[in-house]
């Protein structure tokens, strides 16, 4: 059945950007993005370097699963920008990856990626490396859609002048993923605050039933932090704990807000 699923998503990829990931020698295809490669864009085991599927792979491990040093995998990122120079009306999302625990951090892919073609979007937290003006993208989980509220609103106002020069940032982007309900109670609070919003809405003719996974990963892969709205008389909702999890894995800075802090 996921194999059927999977099929059908590809079919209908289109104009969607080909996912570029992190796998190793033998093409496997382990780890999150790897995996999401494999269920959703098609991209075949065995197959570590290059296209297949609406996918592209980089190796940054060798078959026994040992990092790569970085000069060995900038050689396939290279052979990878030649690949989005000759294809240059094709949009190619470069998933995070290289960057889990004992492995590379932000930094050094952020500069094996400093000479990516126009036509290939990066991940937040390399953008952030390479462009000191990008603003903070803050990912805002509200499931109770409380920032409709002015106290609510407060309070994150409170949190943002707080936060907002220790990130060193000129500016922060309000982002979204999720329930109508929680766009619209941002996106009240990002106009009430003068903030940007952005947000990731599931492209069901594209994804299928995994458009709601794909929309998550989207939006932590563009973000640099996530605020989680807490709320004391309401228990965690699934989706919570799953994008914090998710969140955590990819390297956003995580922090929360509750009733209780003063705005």
């Amino acid at each position: 059945m996921a194999g059927a699923a999977a099929t059908v998503t590809q079919a209908g990829l289109g104009n969607e950007p080909v996912y570029v990931f992190g796998t190793d020698l033998g093409g496997q295809h382990q780890g999150e993005s790897a995996a999401m490669a494999a269920k959703v864009f098609g991209a075949e085991t065995g197959k570590a370097s290059g296209a297949t599927g609406h996918a592209y792979a980089i190796p940054f491990r060798n078959s026994a699963g040992e990092l790569l040093p970085a000069e060995v995998i900038k050689n396939y990122v290279d052979s990878f920008f030649a690949h989005a120079q000759a294809h240059p009306q094709t949009l190619f999302h470069v998933a995070r990856f290289a960057c889990e625990a004992q492995a590379h951090d932000d930094a050094t892919l952020a500069r094996l990626f400093a000479r990516a073609p126009a036509n290939c979007l990066l991940p937040g937290l390399w953008t952030a490396r390479l462009n000191a003006q990008q603003a903070a993208r803050l990912l805002v989980f509200d499931a109770g859609a409380h920032l409709k509220d002015a106290a609510w609103q407060r309070n994150l106002k409170g949190y943002l002048d707080l936060n907002a020069p220790l990130w060193n940032v000129k500016a922060i982007e309000l982002v979204t993923v999720g329930s109508a309900r929680t766009v619209v109670a941002n996106d009240v609070a990002a106009k009430a605050l003068g903030l940007k919003h952005r947000v990731f809405g599931q492209n069901e003719s594209a994804y299928g039933r995994e458009a709601a996974l794909v929309a998550e990963h989207k939006a932590i892969w563009y973000c640099t932090h996530l605020l989680s709205i807490l709320d004391f008389e309401q228990t965690a909702q699934p989706q919570q704990v799953r994008m914090l999890g998710a969140a955590a894995r990819n390297g956003l800075a995580i922090d929360q807000l509750s009733s209780t802090q003063a705005g």
